[in-house]
């Protein structure tokens, strides 16, 4: 075997075959002919044994998953409430400890669910601005360019100034002389 030969056999050549596209069925309210579309009252359920499901038991189930529904976002909400009014308790409890001559603060990090914070932060800026004792600063991701803009916009907060007389980092980070 020579030196061409061997290189020939240890090449792998791969065969991608385009899948032929299958039509989708654009009805889509049927599987296979397993229920009958049908509206009783407005119930969007469909009646199942390929139709045979009586009407009744049809409004039941709607009727039942209506009212499960309804006892499960109840149920999440007051759970949710309750969780949300101990965390803020316990943040105010942390911001209000007295630590001598400095600012007390807490800063707090969202999590990955965008929805869940919104509602946490928008219900604890609720809680904490009801006492006048409180400032709460929210900084979002366009204010945190660069150090200076983040700390620009806490001061902007906490002072309620609404321009800032610093012209550069260094007037804008002047602090005690050591």
């Amino acid at each position: 075997m020579n030196e061409e030969q061997y290189m020939q056999s240890q090449q792998t050549a791969y065969v991608l075959k385009k899948s032929k596209r299958q039509r989708v069925d654009t009805d889509g309210s049927l599987i296979s002919g397993e229920a009958k579309p049908y509206s009783l009252n407005g119930t969007p359920f469909l009646q199942l044994f390929k139709g045979d499901e009586p009407k009744e038991y049809t409004a039941l189930r709607y009727s039942t998953f209506q009212s499960r529904k309804t006892y499960q976002d109840t149920k999440l909400k007051s759970t949710l409430s309750s969780l949300t009014l101990l965390s803020s308790n316990d943040i105010e409890a942390i911001v209000a400890n007295p630590l001598g001559e400095t600012m007390d603060t807490c800063v707090l990090l969202s999590n990955s669910s965008i929805s869940t914070s919104l509602v946490f932060l928008s219900q604890l800026t609720t809680h904490l601005t009801a006492n006048n004792n409180y400032k709460v600063v929210t900084i979002n991701s366009k204010e945190s360019r660069t150090m200076r803009s983040t700390l620009k916009a806490i001061v902007k907060g906490i002072t309620g100034d609404a321009d800032s007389k610093c012209t550069s980092d260094r007037e804008f980070a002047k602090g005690p002389a050591y």
